[in-house]
């Protein structure tokens, strides 16, 4: 990683601290969906698409008819299955970065208008 990355990694660890972004976690798609509703101020998720109960394809329907325009949607995946992938981004994820995502993709993802 560059010196400037490296940087970018401690401030973003810094704001973490700082409680500059909240985390809530779900053990899958349905508790997930749950957190959602109760936390409209949600403005990024990160999801795989193989979880229990409700997988995260069918999540991202789900948060479509959420219709919240300012929902980001980041879908990773384990596995190279081109079908998945391309269901994932017909139903709208904003980033489907390799497994496991890095610092530099989360950034830029975060950063997005």
């Amino acid at each position: 990683m560059s010196r400037h990355g490296s940087v970018d990694k401690a401030k973003f660890r810094r704001n973490i601290r700082k409680g500059e972004y909240e985390f809530f976690f779900a053990a899958n798609g349905l508790e997930a969906l749950s957190t959602l509703v109760d936390h409209p101020d949600i403005d990024i998720i990160l999801t795989d698409i193989n979880m229990p109960e409700m997988d995260g394809l069918t999540l991202l329907t789900k948060v479509n008819e959420l219709k919240n325009p300012v929902l980001k949607t980041v879908i990773i995946s384990a596995y190279g299955d081109m079908e998945n992938i391309r269901t994932a981004m017909n139903r709208g994820p904003s980033i489907l970065p390799p497994n496991p995502s890095t610092l530099k993709i989360w950034k830029l993802h975060l950063q997005e208008p």
